[in-house]
C-alpha cells in the first residue's frame, strides 16, 4: 500500500480478491471498497522505492569496441590470401580480372561486396566471392546475436595465412584451405548459436 499512487490502486486489490461491497460494510464498517481504500491511502505514509542506478552512458568500455573493430578488419585479410583466385585475363576496361566488380561492390558496402564480385570472372573468383559472402553473412548473424567472441578464433586461419604470405608466398592449395577453414568455422559458429 505504501507504493500506491492513488486510492483506486488499493481498492483494486480487495475487489480482485472477490470482496464485495456488503462484506466491506460488514467487516470494516465502510460504505464500499473505495471508501476503505481512501482511508487506507490516507493512513499509510507513501514510500516509493529508489530507482536502480543507471549506468553512465558516457563511460565507454573499450574491449567490445576493439573486438568488433578486429572482427570487421580481419575478413579483409581474405583479399590478400585469395589474391591468386582473382587473377585472369583483363576485363573490358583493361584492368585485372575482377577489378571493376570489386571496386563497384566496395562502393556499395562491405557486407555485399563479394555478392557483386561474382560477376568478375568464373572459376576461382566465383568460389572466392561465394566464400566471402557466406563468411560475411554468418559473421553478421553472430554479431547481431552478440556472439562476436566466436569470430576471432574463426578468422584465425585467414589471419595466419596472411601473416605467412610475405615469408612463404603460400601455394594456392594452402590459400584455399585457409579460406575454406575460415568459412567453415564461421558457419559452424553460426549454426551452434541457433541451438
Amino acid at each position: 500500500m505504501a507504493r500506491a499512487v492513488h486510492p483506486d490502486e488499493i481498492a483494486a486489490v480487495p475487489e480482485a480478491d472477490g470482496l464485495t461491497g456488503d462484506q466491506v460494510q460488514e467487516r470494516f464498517g465502510r460504505r464500499d471498497t473505495f471508501e476503505l481504500a481512501a482511508e487506507l491511502y490516507a493512513r499509510v505514509p507513501r514510500h516509493y522505492p529508489e530507482a536502480p542506478p543507471r549506468p553512465d552512458p558516457w563511460r565507454a568500455v573499450p574491449g567490445p569496441f576493439l573486438l568488433r573493430g578486429l572482427v570487421f578488419a580481419l575478413p579483409g585479410l581474405g583479399y590478400a590470401v585469395g589474391a591468386p583466385f582473382l587473377t585472369g585475363p583483363p576485363d573490358a576496361l583493361g584492368l585485372p580480372a575482377g577489378s571493376g566488380a570489386l571496386t563497384a561492390s566496395a562502393l556499395v558496402g562491405w557486407a555485399w561486396n563479394q555478392g557483386l564480385a561474382h560477376r568478375a570472372s568464373p572459376g576461382g573468383a566465383l568460389a572466392f566471392a561465394a566464400g566471402q559472402s557466406a563468411c560475411l553473412g554468418a559473421a553478421t548473424t553472430l554479431l547481431v546475436r552478440g556472439k562476436e567472441r566466436l569470430l576471432p578464433p574463426a578468422l584465425l586461419p585467414t589471419a595466419v595465412g596472411a601473416a605467412l604470405l610475405p615469408a612463404t608466398g603460400l601455394p594456392p592449395w594452402v590459400r584455399a584451405v585457409a579460406l575454406l577453414a575460415t568459412v567453415a568455422t564461421v558457419l559452424l559458429g553460426r549454426m551452434t548459436t541457433h541451438r
